[in-house]
C-alpha cells in the first residue's frame, strides 16, 4: 500500500474505533503529517486532507465496513475486533492488520511486510520536535562559544555535549509518545513558548557566527536561555504511561535541573 493511502486508512480506522474525529495524523514510519477535516457518525465517515484535498468516505455497521479512497479509486474492506482491525485493499492481493491504542496506531502492511506507526495529535509531536530543535540549537551555540572563548572552551564544549545528549533523549521521548508510553501535557502553550526562545537563540547564533556578539552579550544570552529553560519546565510536560517511562522521565528531569544549576553557577563566575 502506498504511504499516502496507508495514512488515510489508518486515520479512518482510528476515528471509527475511538469514535473521535481527529484533527490530524502523523506517520512516523514515512515522516508524513496531514491535517484533516472529518465528519463522523455512528455509521459513516467523510474525511479530507486539508492540504492535498484527498478524500475518503466510509460506511460501517457492526464490526465491518468499507472505505473508498477517491484519489486513486481504491476500496478498502475492513473488519474490527475491539481495538484491532484487519482489511484488504482492492488493488492488492494481500491483507493488512493492526490495532489502535489511545492516539497511537500500529498498522502492519503485508504488501511492504512491515509495521507502520501513526499518531493522532500533531500538537504533541510538534512540541517534542521543537523541544529537540531548541536543545540542538543551544548545543550549537555553546560549541560556537567554545571557539570564541579559548580559555573557557572546555566548559562551553562540555555544556554543548550535555545539550546534544539531552536532544537524543528527547527524540526517544517522541518514539515513546507514538508508542503510547509517554503523554504530553499542555502542548499548545509550550509550542508558543518554545517558538519564541528558538527564534531568539537562532538570531544569537547567527550573530555570533558573524562576530556580532560581545562577552557581556554571551553571558546575557546564556542566562536568558537558562532562565527560560527553568521556567518552561519542559520535562514536567511529559508523563509516563509505564513504570519504565516514568523512571526515565524522573532521571531526565533531575539531569536537566542539575544541568541548569551548573550553567547558573558557571555564568556567575564567568
Amino acid at each position: 500500500m502506498l504511504p499516502a493511502d496507508r495514512l488515510l486508512v489508518a486515520y479512518a480506522l482510528a476515528c471509527i474505533i475511538n469514535k473521535v474525529s481527529y484533527a490530524a495524523i502523523y506517520a512516523k514510519t514515512d515522516t508524513m503529517y496531514q491535517k484533516m477535516r472529518c465528519k463522523l457518525s455512528s455509521s459513516t465517515i467523510d474525511a479530507e486532507e486539508i492540504e492535498t484535498g484527498n478524500k475518503l468516505e466510509g460506511m460501517f455497521q457492526g464490526n465491518q465496513g468499507l472505505i473508498q479512497l477517491f484519489a486513486r479509486k481504491i476500496t478498502i474492506n475492513f473488519k474490527i475486533n475491539g481495538v484491532s482491525f484487519t482489511g484488504k485493499a482492492s488493488n492488492s492481493e494481500k491483507t493488512f492488520g493492526g490495532d489502535v491504542t489511545g492516539k497511537s496506531v500500529k498498522f502492519y502492511d503485508y504488501d511492504d511486510a512491515k509495521n507502520c506507526y501513526f499518531y493522532l495529535d500533531l500538537d504533541e509531536i510538534r512540541m517534542v520536535e521543537l523541544h529537540e530543535q531548541l536543545t540542538l540549537l543551544v548545543s550549537f551555540l555553546y560549541s560556537h562559544f567554545a571557539t570564541m572563548f579559548v580559555e573557557q572552551s572546555d566548559v562551553w564544549q562540555s555544556l554543548a555535549n550535555e545539550e546534544k545528549q539531552t536532544a537524543k533523549w528527547i527524540n526517544k521521548l517522541k518514539e515513546g509518545i507514538i508508542a503510547n508510553k509517554v503523554v504530553v501535557i499542555n502542548a499548545k502553550q509550550k509550542i508558543m513558548e518554545l517558538e519564541v526562545v528558538i527564534r531568539y537563540v537562532d538570531e544569537i547564533l547567527n550573530n555570533s557566527k558573524s562576530g556580532l556578539i560581545t562577552i557581556d552579550k554571551t553571558i546575557e544570552t546564556t542566562s536568558y536561555i537558562n532562565t527560560r529553560n527553568i521556567n518552561m519546565k519542559l520535562f514536567n510536560c511529559y508523563a509516563g504511561n509505564t513504570d519504565k517511562a516514568t523512571d526515565l522521565l524522573f532521571i531526565l528531569n533531575n539531569r536537566h535541573n542539575k544541568h541548569c544549576e551548573d550553567i547558573e553557577l558557571y555564568i556567575n563566575d564567568f
